[in-house]
């Protein structure tokens, strides 16, 4: 653990565990019941009450996982850099860990960007094969008619 002291790097390790800790306890709803624990808050607090909880969730997963990116990414490109035979300093590891960081953000955003277009384009494609159907003649596919049966 870099730049931490001896005698913090016990609490960090401690605060870290209670944090996977809380959305642990988050969830134990969901596997009990076989429902995603935000359906079972909805069910308690309201459409509007479980936002708030949700939020607090996902917060809480999305800080905990970034984190956990961000400390093994940091550390792989502390490690490369050194292999490479490059200083490690202060400015080195404050650089590695901003392009970390830019680089997640980079691929998440990219990933909903993804996520997105995709649902689009499955849906015009969707009311497209709906739409034209039964008349479309692709070679090599047949369309189940009443008379076949």
């Amino acid at each position: 653990m870099y730049a931490v002291s001896t005698r913090t790097r016990p609490l960090v390790v401690v605060l870290g565990n209670l944090f996977w800790a809380f959305n642990g306890i988050l969830a134990l709803g969901g596997p009990v019941s076989g429902t995603p624990s935000s359906v079972l808050t909805r069910a308690v607090f309201g459409i509007r009450g479980n936002r708030v909880s949700t939020v607090i969730t996902n917060w809480s997963v999305c800080v905990a996982y970034e984190a956990v990116n961000l400390a093994m990414g940091a550390l792989a490109g502390f490690a490369l850099l050194d292999r490479l035979g490059v200083a490690v300093g202060t400015a080195t590891r404050w650089a590695v860990v901003l392009l970390d960081g830019v680089d997640g953000a980079a691929i998440t955003a990219y990933a909903l960007f993804v996520t997105d277009f995709i649902d689009v384009l499955s849906q015009v494609l969707e009311l497209t094969v709906v739409a034209l159907g039964p008349g479309l003649a692709w070679p090599g596919l047949a369309w189940p008619s009443a008379s076949s049966t």
